[in-house]
């Protein structure tokens, strides 16, 4: 991976807790999957549910052993190229504000003319990761990294009581 790949990444373990800070329902994103939503296989009870099980799960090798993950996913990058429904990206889109209310809502009516397997690809077109990543990459700024906390020698002792 280059220099300049890293720096315009995350750690998909940072992403997916980013996310947990987000509002799971937002009016455009919920209006979107209202008029159209994922017909089999639904367990999630909102996007935000979906997407961070879908980034966190990037740390588990396929249990069934396919070829396709073999080995854990820390890029959030390569996680949200591999969002499989449009759904995701608007509400992502959305809880970020990454692109003005009227756009975005344009841009999800729009989607909803095109096929259903053609949808990620055109709503991607328009929030591309560059977008996603400058909104998160801001809202991650000071906090503690997973790679941070996993290289800590604080203990949790002497986090909860510092010495005077």
């Amino acid at each position: 991976m280059s220099e300049t790949e890293i720096r315009d990444d995350l750690d998909v373990r940072d992403f997916a807790d980013m996310l947990t800070e987000l509002p799971a329902h937002l009016p455009i994103s919920d209006e979107f999957e209202a008029k159209d939503p994922q017909k089999r296989r639904r367990w999630w009870t909102s996007q935000r549910e979906h997407l961070i099980f879908h980034f966190f799960d990037q740390l588990n090798p396929d249990p069934l052993g396919r070829p396709s993950r073999k080995k854990a996913n820390f890029s959030a990058k390569t996680t949200y190229g591999k969002i499989k429904h449009a759904e995701g990206i608007v509400w992502l889109a959305e809880a970020l504000n990454v692109l003005e209310p009227g756009q975005l809502k344009d841009l999800a009516d729009a989607a909803l003319k095109v096929e259903r397997s053609e949808r990620v690809a055109y709503v991607s077109a328009s929030i591309p990761w560059s977008v996603i990543f400058k909104k998160a990459q801001a809202i991650q700024v000071g906090k503690r990294t997973y790679a941070e906390k996993a290289t800590s020698t604080e203990s949790l002792k002497e986090i909860a009581s510092p010495s005077a």
